[in-house]
């Protein structure tokens, strides 16, 4: 074996060289490529946590972007102004007529909001789950401080918007049975009608203090 060392000793010195060298320029590679990756990784959450930002601010004020206002049409500025007007006079007592205009209206106007609402929280969500594996990806290369991350007010904020989303459903569904007791010939002081009031107050007042929780959460996230 000496012997085999003596004679080939530029070889194997070479051989370990040429292993060393490769080792090192791989080494160089890679941390270059995860560096990079780092930095992808932090310009990308900070772009999805700016976007965030905007939809939860446009959504906590019952505003709509772009994609949401190409989705989901209101009906026509006529109609959204005929349907406001009587629905708001729903408690004063309308005529047969009115009535059955509000509930033709109430088929393409009534849930408008709420559909919008719900493409907006819809695309929170999205959101917020394409954010949570961004971090996740970065946790992977280290360096990222748990107390750095908000995904867990997000997720709380989404829940909490989601929570909305459901009650202006559930506000509408008693409108609509509203004015469909009153076509039926229940007057604005029976007992199914004030039922059905009492059930709408419960849900606004459920509505507000979710709207509470959510306003003061998207104040955390939102506001630097």
């Amino acid at each position: 074996m000496q012997n085999f060392y003596n004679r080939n000793r530029q070889l194997v010195w070479g051989v370990l060289v040429g292993v060393v060298s490769v080792y090192l320029i791989s080494s160089v590679v890679v941390e270059k490529r995860l560096s990079e990756l780092q930095s992808f990784l932090d310009s990308e959450i900070v772009q999805h946590e700016e976007y965030l930002k905007e939809l939860a601010s446009v959504t906590g004020r019952g505003g709509v972007n772009e994609h949401t206002s190409s989705v989901v049409r209101d009906c026509t500025p006529a109609q959204r102004k005929e349907f406001d007007t009587l629905l708001s006079s729903l408690d004063q007592g309308l005529s047969k007529s009115d009535l059955q205009t509000l509930n033709n209206l109430f088929g393409r106007c009534g849930y408008v909001f709420a559909n919008q609402r719900a493409s907006m929280v819809g695309q929170l969500q999205q959101r917020v789950l394409l954010l949570e594996e961004l971090e996740f990806q970065r946790t992977l290369l280290g360096n990222l401080k748990p107390e750095e991350s908000k995904i867990e007010k997000w997720k709380e904020l989404q829940e909490n918007e989601n929570e909305l989303q459901n009650l202006f459903f559930t506000l509408v569904d008693v409108q609509g049975k509203i004015i469909e007791s009153l076509l039926a010939g229940q007057t604005t002081n029976s007992n199914p009608i004030l039922s059905l009031r009492e059930e709408a107050s419960e849900i606004q007042s459920k509505l507000g203090q979710v709207t509470t929780a959510a306003s003061s959460l998207r104040s955390d996230l939102v506001l630097p």
